[in-house]
């Protein structure tokens, strides 16, 4: 076996000034360079930057092996924790250029140079050659200034003048997991999530109860200091004062904290009045936070040691994810924070070629309805929705139940409780009596709304007796008027109201005819009423192509590869149906999905694949696992309300997508509508901005849309919308 021979390689980057808690690390596709793995990467020592006091100056020496190239990229930890790292879309290389039987061949002449030196070294002084030392000192020195100017010293975040000047990302757990801790809004609490007794609340929590006054109070949450680390070194006291990073969101608060998966830690929560009047504290221990996600009730003391009341958080741990990451999660290749769409508008098909809720024909989120989305070139993006079964596969659906038709029953069945097989036995037997269900509301809103304009015709022609009319006349008045009153409510057996809604004249000689017998002739005008559409549509209906239902790993293997995906990830909207469902853990949840959506997309220049959902927190557990696909955070606008404050506007949405490093918003269309401003403030923050909705059918809202630079647009007409037309 030959050895292996190893080339020294010296390695150089320039930063800002960085804390004594951050340090410099390089890693890439190499052995001696932890092959992508964050944990095995080497560290640079830091050094004084002699041009700029603000910079400083990273080194480090590595023998390479003998490879054509090398790639790698430089990241900083903070604590052990990997902090932030390069994105390029293309990695630092590094050609070695020496080829190995050229260094064998300079080792064999230095060798021969060497005996031939010693074997003339052994005779009477001859052969001696006089060396100046100075001219030997000059030469080396000469050597030195050219290696230095060979040796570029490159800049972390920066890699050539054809890419932005930073390119830099973070937020990603490796190691360590991630506590959240949201304060509970359930109740109509003076603070939010905390309960105070009346004798104990200041006078100036009184006199603050309003929301907008909340911002008045704070928790800090702090690290409880040991003996140990007060008596350890600097970096261990630096880390035991740690605090948890919160930031306000309107009207809650979020509190996190990156610490050891196997954390044994106390913490201190102190809440205060202005950041300075101290009202309560309690302790919070790792006991309390057993659970990967759930909510906590902890009692708060003042400070002579009197229980005062009580605070009420919910909290989850995200934890790194558990797949293969050194095959497909690693820092090899990034992608979610160059990603942007195209410069013109992106239009995305919901659920494939179009819901099934008077849409498309085509069963939605089937492989059918996406090769169809594919085949209309009117877009090379699909929506869709994956959910978790009992056997923890992950499947295509959008809602949370099965509907199984049998004979006259009809059973919903959470898909969380079935396996995927009995998921993929049922076919949408309960299509066709959703259909009917929305048919009949549908046609009851037109009779109801046709019974209430009849009902208003009916009284505003209603004819008062009058002393200058004939005795005829006044009978015929009274029985329009008696049968008005006896069969408004009945207007189908009433046909004198249904004949009299086709007369345009309103005089009292109609309304006698009427009585008489001897109606008016009417010319019957060719107009297709609202009730006939509906029917028409419903027949329509009745024809839709059903297909088998699929999972995730069927729409990497049966679709091209030049289509991308919107990946939207459901989870329970509240909590008490998170209960009741028996839900999985989130956690379980987005590994499972990643697990799959990394082992297809491998190479260098995968498909673009964004990730979605209404869950804040499932956004973040997305976010924090992996490095690759961006996410973005879906919100309706505060058109329905729910219990996680988050998801009630588009206000908090935007603040918490871009605290917590986003790629962008989807929202819904009606209240962007109203607020047309909120797109400005979307790209003034970095983000990116879809929309969906029923609107997005309509062209005169694509063209508004289009206005207003929306960057994508979720739709359901994907077969019959083109957005190059709209501006035509």
């Amino acid at each position: 076996m030959s050895e292996e021979i190893l080339i020294p390689t010296n390695f150089s980057v320039i930063t800002d000034f960085l804390s004594t808690e951050s340090t410099v690390c390089v890693l890439g596709n190499c052995k001696e360079l932890g092959n992508w793995d964050i944990v095995r990467s080497v560290e640079l020592t830091r050094q004084v930057y002699s041009q700029n006091n603000e910079q400083q100056i990273w080194n480090v020496t590595i023998h390479l092996p003998l490879l054509q190239e090398v790639e790698y990229k430089y990241v900083i930890k903070e604590n052990g924790f990997l902090s932030c790292w390069e994105t390029f879309p293309v990695n630092r290389k590094l050609d070695v250029s020496k080829n190995k039987q050229e260094i064998i061949e300079e080792e064999k002449v230095k060798v021969k140079v060497k005996e031939n030196e010693k074997g003339k070294g052994k005779g009477k002084g001859k052969g001696k050659v006089k060396v100046n030392k100075k001219e030997q000192e000059q030469e080396q020195e000469q050597e030195q200034k050219q290696e230095r100017e060979q040796t570029v010293i490159s800049k972390f975040g920066k890699y050539q003048q054809n890419y932005r000047d930073k390119w830099v990302d973070s937020d990603l757990l490796v190691d360590e997991m991630l506590i959240i801790l949201q304060m509970d809004l359930e109740g109509e609490e003076k603070i939010p999530g905390i309960y105070l007794d009346a004798e104990v609340i200041p006078e100036a929590a009184i006199n603050n109860t309003k929301e907008e006054n909340r911002s008045q109070f704070s928790v800090k949450i702090s690290k409880r200091k040991s003996k140990k680390t007060q008596k350890g070194s600097e970096k261990e006291r630096n880390q035991d004062l740690l605090k948890w990073e919160s930031y306000s969101v309107v009207d809650t608060e979020i509190y996190r904290h990156k610490c050891p998966v196997h954390n044994k830690d106390t913490f201190d929560l102190t809440i205060l009045y202005k950041d300075q009047e101290m009202i309560a504290r309690t302790t919070l221990t790792n006991n309390s936070i057993k659970n990967n996600s759930g909510q906590v009730v902890l009692p708060l003391f003042d400070t002579t040691h009197e229980l005062v009341g009580e605070v009420t958080l919910r909290y989850y741990k995200i934890m790194p994810f558990l797949g293969k990451r050194k095959k497909h999660n690693n820092l090899s290749n990034i992608f979610r924070t160059y990603w942007s769409p195209k410069k013109d508008q992106v239009y995305i098909g919901h659920r494939g070629s179009g819901s099934n809720k008077g849409w498309s024909r085509v069963q939605e989120n089937s492989i059918l309805s996406f090769q169809l989305a594919q085949n209309s070139k009117v877009s090379d993006w699909i929506e869709f929705d994956v959910q978790i079964t009992k056997d923890q596969k992950i499947v295509v659906y959008h809602d949370f139940h099965v509907t199984i038709k049998q004979e006259s029953n009809i059973l919903k069945i959470p898909i969380c409780k079935m396996t995927e097989k009995e998921f993929f036995s049922h076919r949408n037997d309960g299509l066709r009596s959703k259909r009917e269900k929305n048919y009949q509301k549908k046609l009851n809103k037109i009779k109801q709304s046709k019974y209430e304009n009849l009902k208003m015709k009916a009284q505003s022609r209603r004819v008062t007796k009058t002393p200058n009319t004939n005795r005829k006349k006044q009978k015929g008045e009274n029985q329009v008027t008696e049968c008005n009153e006896n069969t408004l409510d009945n207007p189908q057996k009433n046909r004198l109201l249904t004949k009299s809604t086709y007369i345009k004249s309103k005089s009292s000689t109609d309304l006698a005819s009427l009585t008489t017998g001897k109606p008016r002739k009417i010319e019957k005008k060719k107009k297709k009423t609202q009730e006939n559409l509906l029917k028409k549509h419903f027949k329509l209906q009745k024809t839709l192509i059903t297909d088998r239902f699929i999972n995730l790993d069927h729409i990497f293997q049966q679709l091209n590869d030049d289509l991308n995906f919107n990946i939207e990830i459901k989870y329970p909207y509240t909590f008490t149906s998170e209960k009741e469902l028996n839900y999985p853990d989130r956690n379980a949840v987005v590994d499972k999905t990643l697990e799959i959506v990394l082992k297809y997309s491998k190479g260098k220049t995968p498909k673009r694949i964004i990730f979605s959902s209404f869950d804040p927190i499932i956004c973040l557990m997305v976010h924090w696992k992996q490095p690759k696909f961006p996410v973005f955070f879906l919100n309706d606008g505060g058109s329905e309300l729910y219990e996680n404050p988050l998801m009630n506007s588009l206000e908090h949405a935007l603040h918490f997508s871009s605290k917590s490093k986003f790629k962008g918003i989807v929202c819904h269309t009606e209240p962007l509508l109203t607020n047309k401003k909120f797109v400005q403030e979307v790209h003034n923050h970095n983000l990116v901005l879809f929309t969906y909705g029923d609107h997005n059918n309509d062209k005169n809202y694509l063209q508004i849309q289009k206005n207003l630079k929306v960057d994508g647009i979720i739709g359901d007409k994907v077969s019959k919308i083109n957005l190059k037309s709209v501006n035509k």
